[in-house]
């Protein structure tokens, strides 16, 4: 996706909240008279997570067909490959590019925000390599 950051991950909140919500007030009944039902992140055995906003998704044909392309960029300007060129476009690996950006979500927005995730750190260390080849593919993530 390219454009792989917090405010393209969204969470399916309704486990949370097993009487439904007011779509205003999550703390509230339907109706909005009461209070809702909900239970903590900790009662909940599974949380669904979707990937939404693909504008800058580019499908190719197959596997085979993939190729370097000068692409447009989502909101994380980070990886070295987008800075090893300035003031030009070069074409880059846009499957390795969302690895990165996805191994740098993890790493910014939840390694360095929580405690107790250190056994993540040797996988985003991979996924945030610094040569594009030497990361990972999507089946190993």
């Amino acid at each position: 996706p390219r454009d792989l950051y917090s405010n393209n991950i969204m969470m399916d909140g309704s486990p949370f909240h097993p009487q439904q919500f007011h779509p205003m007030s999550y703390w509230r009944t339907p109706d909005g008279r009461g209070f809702a039902p909900t239970f903590s992140r900790s009662q909940v055995p599974r949380v669904q997570y979707y990937i939404i906003d693909f504008g800058n998704s580019i499908m190719f044909p197959s596997f085979e067909h993939r190729r370097p392309l000068r692409a447009r960029v989502g909101a994380d300007h980070s990886a070295p490959e987008l800075a090893a060129y300035p003031g030009e476009v070069e074409p880059w690996d846009v499957f390795k590019l969302d690895i990165y950006t996805f191994g740098n979500f993890i790493r910014t927005r939840l390694i360095q925000k929580y405690s107790n995730l250190d056994f993540l750190e040797p996988l985003v260390d991979c996924m945030t390599a610094k040569d594009p080849q030497a990361r990972p593919d999507a089946r190993r993530v």
